[in-house]
């Protein structure tokens, strides 16, 4: 069996779901829409660093991995 028969056995063993997501994940695309919590914990979290509220590596190392 080659490599693109191999392929296409897989392939027609997905649902129209799957074979949705495996494609925009080979065209290395972005989800069309992103779930709304993630969006408000992203703004939360670009909020906090423009406040300074973070630490850097090195603080984090110092802290944690003693």
């Amino acid at each position: 069996m080659t490599t693109k028969q191999a392929i296409h056995e897989i392939v027609e063993r997905l649902s129209e779901e799957e074979a949705e997501q495996l494609l925009a994940y080979l065209r290395d695309e972005e989800p069309e829409e992103y779930p709304e919590e993630l969006l408000e914990r992203i703004a939360q979290a670009k909020a906090e660093i423009a406040r300074g509220d973070f630490v850097t590596q090195e603080e984090f190392e110092r802290k944690y991995m003693r």
